[in-house]
């Protein structure tokens, strides 16, 4: 299928065509290379509720692709991708939280998704689930 077929697709609204333009822009397939516009479309499919464009949005935060580089961001989008069933936005979520990298206003979806994860009898959730605890006993504002 054409950039063109799919970009009206896109602007019909359609998650996947959206999805796969920014896939598209990602990789120059049938387009010339362009993250920023990658984004836009990536950006418009999970406005709509494609999983695989939260995964992508996640990448592209996380190494500032296109966008401007932000773990937090990195893991807002990879939970959202988690959370609808996306394996591999799972484990770099679990990633950044075990290198403590996006918890800072995000402890509570941090908490969450690892406490969910730990019940699962998944290791690295556990492991990311110490880390949480261990950072949320050293903040300033904790009650004691």
């Amino acid at each position: 299928m054409t950039a063109t077929c799919v970009d009206t697709y896109a602007l019909e609204g359609n998650p996947r065509a959206s999805y796969n333009l920014g896939t598209m822009y990602i990789n120059g397939q049938g387009v010339d290379k362009n993250p920023q516009k990658a984004v836009e479309y990536l950006q418009q499919a999970f406005n709509l509720g494609y999983p695989k464009a939260a995964y992508v949005l996640g990448v592209m935060s996380e190494q500032g692709l296109g966008i401007v580089q932000n773990d937090g961001d990195a893991v807002r989008f990879y939970n959202k991708a988690a959370m609808q069933g996306i394996e591999s936005a799972k484990a770099k979520l679990h990633d950044l939280l075990l290198q403590g990298r996006g918890i800072k206003g995000n402890l509570n979806i941090a908490l969450a998704f690892v406490e969910k994860t730990a019940k699962q009898n998944d290791e690295n959730g556990q492991r990311a689930r110490a880390i949480l605890l261990r950072f949320q006993l050293n903040r300033p504002d904790h009650q004691q």
